[in-house]
């Protein structure tokens, strides 16, 4: 019995020390920034803003209310037109980052062309939440 009390608490221990071991992997912090970061543009693509706002970080709701977010993706996208295609052009990943609230963070530049714009870049960053999702907290499209 005395044998079966050990190997369990012995087993409780590993497992609360697996479970503190939560270093970041930045090559999987990054692809899952990445998958967010394209469900949030097809979001935007789709002209479903109030929806992008709603699966934001903080960063952008603070900002205003999303009929406003509305309002400056309307303005920024509508003259673009319809999104042709996009890359990926680069992307980063950030712990504790300077000048930033401490968190993960992942930067991503995507090359885009939309009807209207032949040529774009699309910055991205996006914060890793404490539920473990990531999610937007900044956008900007610049064509070039």
């Amino acid at each position: 019995m005395k044998k079966i009390r050990i190997a369990i608490a012995l087993a409780m221990l590993m497992m609360v020390a697996v479970a503190g071991c939560n270093s970041p992997n930045p090559e999987d912090a990054t692809k899952d920034g990445i998958a967010a970061a394209n469900e949030w543009l097809g979001l935007i693509y789709a002209g479903k803003y109030d929806d992008a706002w709603a699966n934001s970080a903080d960063e952008i709701k603070n900002i205003g209310p999303k009929e406003g977010f509305a309002k400056m993706m309307e303005q920024t996208r509508s003259p673009l037109g319809k999104e042709s295609s996009r890359t990926v052009a680069d992307k980063a990943y950030a712990k504790d980052p300077q000048n930033a609230s401490p968190g993960e963070y992942v930067q991503a530049h995507f090359h885009a062309s939309f009807e209207n714009a032949k040529s774009a870049t699309e910055t991205i960053i996006l914060k890793k939440q404490p539920d473990g999702s990531w999610k937007v907290g900044q956008y900007t499209v610049n064509p070039d």
